[in-house]
């Protein structure tokens, strides 16, 4: 089977591989590594899933070179993580795929994630993958660059980060002056920031926002399946005032794959407390997110639970 054959063979079967992260890897392999005088049969191993075998025969028969096979079985244990994540998060997704299967990514995700042989590493970029293969578009070719340059503790440090991440966004800064305190017993400090900013997940400029509450009126930051409501106790008007830092949109992308969802609200919990002491205008509570509804941009919480207290 030719290079010409292969080819058209990817372009037909886009459509069926998309949904199918063992057709996607094997759309990949065929197209690197398959060579003109390589059989049928083994052409026919690797559409039926058997990869390692097919990789083994190829390196045996002087096809692929070490350095290829060595990047091959990375990729190869990358793509078995992403089949368990995929299994648990996104098996019961029946909206997935939806957008055209980009097959250059796919190409690029090879190139990169190839050479990544730390376990840890792996695991983010499985994630990756995973999320791709589930809905395309998902994870853009800047991101791949930003997670190939990117060290262990540096995931590792936002990973910890990603933990007071608010709206899925932003970090808070402060809130007339108080805040700073509770960010840095959580890891993010002026270093934390400098780090994060020179690899690209986060906006260095801290943003001013201004929210404008009448008498009664609530605002709120959410936080893994919290919402800490402030609302207005004062007789008249107040212009609520605070400083934030944003993600880029490569940190966003990366936000979820980092973050390891729990049910710890200890952050919310203490910056919460901190506020509550320096507002007397505003009270403050945290309350259990039960559902959203993005298209009101309306989050439905307890009100009969205020972990607060």
């Amino acid at each position: 089977m030719d290079i010409n054959s292969l080819a058209q063979f990817v372009q037909d079967n886009q459509q069926i591989i998309s949904s199918s992260l063992s057709a996607v890897v094997s759309s990949v392999l065929t197209t690197l590594f398959m060579r003109k005088n390589t059989s049928i049969s083994e052409f026919e191993r690797i559409k039926a899933g058997h990869f390692e075998k097919v990789v083994e025969n190829l390196l045996n028969n002087g096809q692929m070179s070490y350095l290829e096979y060595y990047k091959t079985r990375n990729f190869l244990k990358i793509a078995k993580k992403a089949d368990a994540i995929q299994n648990v998060i996104y098996r019961d997704n029946n909206d997935a795929n939806q957008k055209e299967f980009d097959f250059d990514w796919y190409i690029r995700f090879f190139n990169s994630a190839s050479n990544i042989s730390n376990e840890e590493m792996q695991y983010l970029w499985a994630a990756v993958l995973a999320g791709e293969v589930n809905n395309a578009g998902t994870f853009s070719l800047r991101t791949l660059e930003t997670l190939y340059n990117m060290t262990e503790y540096e995931a590792e440090l936002f990973s910890e980060i990603s933990k007071i991440v608010l709206d899925d966004c932003t970090i808070f800064s402060s809130m007339d002056g108080v805040g700073q305190k509770t960010n840095e017993l959580y890891g993010f400090d002026n270093d934390s920031l400098r780090l994060l900013e020179e690899i690209g997940l986060l906006n260095g400029l801290r943003m001013e926002s201004i929210t404008e509450l009448e008498p009664g009126e609530c605002c709120g930051f959410e936080n893994n399946g919290k919402i800490l409501l402030c609302k207005s106790i004062s007789n008249e008007k107040l212009d609520l005032k605070y400083t934030s830092y944003r993600l880029t949109i490569v940190g966003m992308q990366l936000l979820g794959v980092v973050r390891d969802l729990n049910n710890d609200c200890n952050y919310l919990i203490d910056l919460g407390k901190e506020l509550q002491k320096s507002q007397p205008l505003l009270q403050f509570s945290l309350h259990p997110i039960e559902s959203y509804d993005p298209e009101e941009n309306y989050v439905n919480y307890n009100p009969n639970i205020d972990l607060l207290k």
